[in-house]
């Protein structure tokens, strides 16, 4: 998934990880490409830019709700 910070602009690619040191429990966190976590409070901040179906079910599950890219 890609997805663009809203704040700065800057556009990261993402995946779900277990293995961070944010993850607790066996839920998943949203980790940038250069390894940055991003919560599910700050995730309010982030548009996603492009996702497969598939990507953006796993991250609702994970607790990171996104509208396809275009959506409203």
């Amino acid at each position: 998934m890609k997805a663009q910070f809203r704040l700065t602009g800057e556009t990261h690619e993402l995946h779900l990880t277990t293995e961070h040191p944010c993850s607790s429990y066996g839920q998943p966190v949203a980790v940038t490409e250069d390894g940055q976590a991003i919560d599910v409070v700050s995730w309010a901040v982030y548009r996603v830019v492009s996702a497969t179906p598939e990507e953006l079910k796993e991250f609702a599950a994970a607790g990171y709700p996104a509208k396809p890219a275009g959506g409203r």
